[in-house]
């Protein structure tokens, strides 16, 4: 993609190739520019909080949700 994250070219990409408009689609990520691509992308931002960033970069990020583990990940996303 010409423009990497943060910019949301590489998402939009990905649902291009599955043919799922953003809106309906989740970005967990580990990273505040996960957040700010997801967000500028139209999709639903979940951070983790067990990657490499510190915890208060996460939490200063415009994630929707913040999981502290994948028990908490696991809640939020729809079982299907």
């Amino acid at each position: 993609v010409p423009k990497p994250k943060p910019h949301p070219d590489g998402l939009f990409k990905c649902c291009e190739e599955i043919g799922v408009l953003p809106e309906k689609c989740v970005y967990v990520g580990d990273s505040p520019s996960d957040a700010v691509a997801a967000k500028a992308s139209g999709m639903l931002a979940i951070g983790v909080l067990w990657g490499s960033h510190p915890v208060e970069s996460l939490k200063e990020a415009p994630f929707d949700y913040l999981c502290k583990d994948i028990e908490e990940l696991r809640d939020l996303l729809p079982a299907k």
